[in-house]
């Protein structure tokens, strides 16, 4: 993680300008952490909000622009199911999108490959 250079000391310092210097540290350290955990949970929501979305599409069985972009995001979260590739594939299919789907299928023979 890196804060940046906001304070620096010039020789000869006193012991309080030490102590202010480091306290502003451990400040910026603690909000950066805070930013974090923040940008996790946000991460988070948006991976479930993603997954839902991608199912509705599924559901509602849509080829349209938003959905080839939903299930492109989709495939790229940890843990993917497969059943969102192949859902991606077939709408590729349906679109030809044929360089797209080439691309894509050899992702999926990676994947395979591995298992």
């Amino acid at each position: 993680m890196s804060i940046g250079i906001q304070n620096y000391l010039i020789k000869p310092f006193t012991t309080d300008e030490l102590e202010k210097a480091i306290a502003d540290v451990i400040r910026r350290l603690d909000a950066n952490e805070t930013k974090s955990a923040q940008t996790g949970h946000l991460l988070e929501k948006n991976e479930t909000y993603l997954r839902q979305l991608a199912e509705e599409y599924t559901k509602a069985k849509r080829t349209d622009d938003k959905a080839i972009e939903v299930f492109e995001e989709v495939i790229n979260l940890p843990n993917c199911e497969m059943r969102w590739i192949q859902t991606l594939a077939m709408i590729y299919i349906v679109r030809q999108r044929w360089s797209k789907l080439k691309l894509l299928a050899e992702r999926i023979e990676r994947h395979t490959r591995t298992f």
